[in-house]
């Protein structure tokens, strides 16, 4: 899982204002047509997420001024509510998370949607404490497929170029001989999963002469 703290924050804000704009625009909550300036459109959302050193919720309060953000705080005491008062936690509706603490989902009775700041929701899913008639929405990308891209591909040329065992062998003032270095042509990649992610780690790894299989 590509860490969203080491992507981009103005990609990231970008992808999540998207799906939020358009759920926000159909929420059951609203009997109007959205309007900034009426009390009633503001909502309060509860934002975490692991590793970000405020940047990100900063972005995102600034992008979204008609509404109230308010960041658990997993050193708060008491740690249940995050720091948070239980009326607060029972008026808010939307999430914008990563990698959210355990106790994270107690008191948020109506809460409706969760917005994942990654493209991977495996961590939400398995969350003992997330409601199942919440609805999770997922990343479709934030540059993270370009990042993973670049990685897989570094791993492969890693491996087909027999780096390590160039390194031990440097290490020890030796010449490698016996390794034979291989085509990119005559190196096969399997790729478990062909989603947002896969399907763009297997183009690049195509552009780049490898045979793949999805």
């Amino acid at each position: 899982m590509v860490n969203p703290c080491c992507t981009p924050t103005d990609v990231l804000l970008s992808c999540i204002l998207c799906r939020f704009s358009l759920l926000e625009h159909t929420h059951a909550a609203f009997n109007e047509p959205p309007d900034q300036h009426n009390p009633r459109y503001s909502l309060n959302i509860l934002f975490y997420c692991d590793g970000d050193d405020g940047r990100m919720l900063q972005a995102f309060s600034a992008a979204l001024p008609e509404h109230t953000l308010y960041a658990w705080d997993i050193s708060a005491e008491p740690r249940q509510c995050g720091g948070i008062s239980a009326d607060i936690l029972s008026s808010i509706t939307f999430a914008i998370v990563w990698m959210p603490p355990e106790d994270f989902f107690d008191g948020l009775n109506q809460l409706t949607h969760v917005f994942s700041i990654s493209a991977g929701v495996d961590n939400l899913l398995l969350h003992p404490g997330l409601p199942a008639s919440v609805s999770v929405v997922r990343l479709q990308d934030a540059g993270m497929a370009q990042q993973m891209a670049e990685y897989v591909l570094y791993g492969v040329l890693h491996a087909q170029r027999n780096m390590q065992e160039l390194r031990i062998a440097q290490c020890a003032s030796r010449w490698a001989h016996e390794l034979n270095a291989r085509t990119a042509a005559d190196t096969r990649v399997g790729i478990l999963g062909a989603g947002a992610l896969g399907s763009q780690v297997a183009q690049r790894l195509v552009r780049n002469h490898y045979t793949v299989t999805c």
